[in-house]
């Protein structure tokens, strides 16, 4: 899955090295792939929880967004619509 990103991103990434820099495809590379590694070797690794759903479902949640906070504070952004947004702010 996290190679499927990779490959799915990569022609957003090329059509905004443009308009956005070298520095920003680094950063964002670099996250990207960080990303990838984890849902492809990491997450496999993780037993599955076999309790509370609701209670699972709102520590997933919480997770989420605190790992997306850090990401998004270091203007790193994982996906391609992140992109397209950073492109039409700075246009």
């Amino acid at each position: 899955m996290g190679a499927v990103s990779l490959v799915l991103n990569g022609p957003v990434i090329l059509v905004t090295y443009k308009l956005l820099g070298r520095d920003f495809l680094l950063k964002s590379l670099k996250s990207m792939v960080i990303c990838a590694v984890f849902m492809d070797y990491v997450i496999p690794f993780v037993p599955p929880y076999h309790g509370n759903q609701l209670l699972a479902a709102l520590f997933a949640g919480a997770f989420n967004g605190a790992g997306l906070a850090l990401i998004y504070l270091q203007i790193l952004p994982p996906g391609e619509a992140d992109f397209l947004i950073l492109v039409r702010e700075r246009s």
